[in-house]
């Protein structure tokens, strides 16, 4: 009897036993035993044979608040959400690997994981002191008047930041949750 392995599941157990050592007290990344960690969840991404993407990485960060990733995939409308710790860890590793990431991200369309071949795409607050709440709340403001702009899209990927979302401010959440299915 030949046994088969998800390759999901493959990949969920060696991301959740990396995202356990990273959050425990002290550890960085790229530091301790991060290449440990690290090499496993590389080795299961390519054993498991997982297609490699192409994906620009938008992260937008913020003086206050918090940081938010989503990705793009050549010729597609809809933006890959892209959760803080993978976005995080994406943008670690394309700055401080030698090789591009091999950290396997799961695409909502086709509830598989994939290989990101990432080029990130830094963008800076719209203004020195604007917080990640001011910014939701301008992309609401576009987004309310057309469920076909690039902002409404961003929201749409957004939906893995809905509890900190949710923390900003019962306007914004609301907002968005009333806008963007997903968010409740």
């Amino acid at each position: 009897m030949t046994m088969t392995i998800d390759k999901n599941s493959a990949c969920e157990s060696a991301r959740t036993e990396f995202l356990e050592w990273w959050h425990q007290e002290g550890n960085a990344l790229g530091e301790g035993k991060y290449k440990e960690v690290a090499e496993k969840v590389k080795s299961v991404a390519l054993t498991q044979g997982l297609l490699q993407k192409d994906i620009i990485l938008h992260y937008h960060w913020f003086r206050f608040g918090f940081p938010l990733y989503y990705g793009e995939k050549q010729g597609e409308q809809k933006f890959l959400p892209i959760p803080i710790n993978d976005g995080k860890i994406l943008s670690w590793q394309l700055e401080n690997e030698i090789s591009n990431s091999c950290w396997p991200i799961k695409d909502p369309s086709t509830n598989s994981y994939f290989i990101p071949k990432v080029t990130e795409n830094k963008i800076p607050p719209p203004s020195g002191s604007c917080p990640t709440d001011q910014y939701l709340d301008r992309l609401v403001k576009v987004a309310r008047m057309s469920k076909d702009s690039k902002e409404y899209r961003i929201l749409e990927a957004l939906t893995p930041y809905a509890g900190l979302i949710s923390n900003c401010g019962g306007w914004t959440y609301r907002e968005i949750s009333n806008l963007v299915p997903g968010y409740k």
